[in-house]
């Protein structure tokens, strides 16, 4: 089993013989439950006004060197940057923000174990990462209700956003482009429904695609659940 069909496709490529046995099955979400974890008092946030938020782990993978480049382009100057978690890259990236001169602008937080008040406050979730796999944390943010904005690196970003938000994917990674994209969605003045985003990771749906790969190779009967 997979998390995403962009790894699903990765492996039915180097060993074909395989594919007719793998299956992508995503992992599933306790929709209220993070809902009701993003409305929790006790989070205070450090930042008064608006702000793009990142959250994960501070290594070369995630790029966020690549989101400090995008950001200092931005054309909003009065936007602040959050960015949550830890890292072997985190006092380069630190360095970083003062040699672009917008580490007035950026908050750095340690990993926290609930950061879901904070993503729902956020303008924006950015990411900038080199690949993926299927990145929690971009559902999360839809469950949250707050848009993201992620360069189409592979596997995961294109297929939580390609039908859902698919001009908030960059196509490559300049930071130029990203800088563009965040500002034009910034702006966008669309009411977006999230759930049409996030509702195909909910426990039932999840549930509800296992059996039925289930019954499709008669693993089950079609009347078992």
């Amino acid at each position: 089993m997979t998390v995403s069909k962009g790894i699903q496709n990765f492996i039915n490529r180097i060993i074909p013989n395989v594919a007719s046995s793998v299956v992508n099955l995503v992992n599933p979400f306790d929709i209220r439950a993070l809902q009701r974890q993003g409305e929790d008092p006790q989070i205070i946030n450090p930042i008064n006004g608006r702000y793009l938020i990142f959250i994960g782990r501070l290594v070369a993978q995630k790029r966020v060197d690549r989101l400090l480049e995008a950001f200092a382009l931005l054309d909003d100057k009065e936007i602040k940057l959050m960015i949550i978690g830890e890292g072997e890259l985190k006092a380069e990236l630190v360095d970083y923000a003062k040699t672009l001169k917008i580490d007035s602008r950026i908050v750095f937080l340690n990993f926290m174990v609930n950061p879901y008040p904070l993503l729902k406050q956020a303008e924006l979730l950015v990411l900038c990462s080199d690949h993926e796999g299927l990145p929690t944390v971009m559902i999360e943010s839809l469950i949250m209700e707050t848009p993201v904005v992620a360069t189409s690196c592979p596997s995961g970003p294109a297929e939580i956003l390609g039908d859902f938000l698919p001009d908030h994917l960059v196509i490559d990674n300049c930071p130029s482009n990203i800088a563009r994209c965040i500002d034009a969605a910034l702006k966008d003045p669309r009411k977006i429904c999230y759930a049409q985003g996030y509702q195909k990771y909910a426990n039932q749906a999840v549930y509800d695609h296992f059996v039925a790969y289930l019954k499709q190779r008669n693993l089950i009967k079609s009347n078992e659940n």
